[in-house]
């Protein structure tokens, strides 16, 4: 029977395994001997109670926070109350609805609203109809509608 270097290697560790069991057992052969032939100095009515003083005391003990996190990732957060200043106008939202396209009479409609170029819709100014979009300004910034 040929043994392969994987199993070779399972038969070492299992072999570790043995070896560190037969270690702790001489080392704490008096406490598994009370454990095997019932001779625990502990009484269970003893150990109930020492087991409710542990409990008792793990409830009291706050627990540890990491202040680096902000906060504990495992508490839920049921609600957030957020109080952002808003710096900025809101968005106005421009819809544009159809494009008409032609080389001296281009038209689009933006908001149900029919436009041509130079008109303004929500203090936007249509500037350039193109085929496939409209580029409207507002205070010097550009935004594109494109065609669906």
């Amino acid at each position: 029977m040929k043994v392969t270097k994987s199993q070779k290697r399972l038969l070492l560790l299992l072999a570790i395994v043995i070896i560190y069991g037969i270690i702790d057992f001489v080392q704490n052969k008096d406490d598994y001997a009370q454990v095997y032939l019932g001779n625990n100095k502990v009484k269970p009515a003893q150990l109930a109670s020492n087991i409710n003083s542990l409990l008792i005391k793990k409830e009291n003990r706050l627990p540890k926070i990491d202040l680096s996190w902000k906060r504990d990732p495992f508490v839920r957060i049921e609600e957030r109350q957020v109080s952002k200043v808003r710096t900025t106008a809101p968005k106005v939202h421009l819809n544009l609805n159809a494009l008409t396209y032609a080389a001296e009479n281009s038209f689009v409609i933006i908001n149900n609203v029919i436009l041509k170029e130079g008109e303004v819709i929500e203090g936007y100014r249509v500037e350039k109809i193109s085929q496939n979009r409209v580029k409207l300004t507002k205070n010097g910034n550009s935004i594109y509608l494109n065609t669906q």
